[in-house]
């Protein structure tokens, strides 16, 4: 309860919702918007339940769709 599912692409392509994502790439969503995800043949992806309110620092090697703007504190 409270955390959002958090979907990276390690290897391969997908779909979700129309919006192609490639290699590096993630998306966030609610259960519902990443309901219908289509992964071509050799993807492989790893799958997280974030809390998007926790502290957060842009410094990493992970990037993503962004969908909110988020503050730095």
């Amino acid at each position: 309860m409270g955390y959002r599912p958090w979907l990276y692409v390690m290897e391969g392509k997908l779909k979700v919702n129309g919006q192609k994502l490639t290699k590096g790439e993630a998306v966030t969503g609610d259960p519902v918007e990443l309901e219908r995800v289509k992964a071509y043949p050799g993807t492989t992806l790893v799958l997280l339940l974030t809390d998007l309110q926790a502290k957060m620092t842009y410094a990493g090697n992970f990037s993503g769709i962004k969908r909110f703007e988020y503050v730095a504190e």
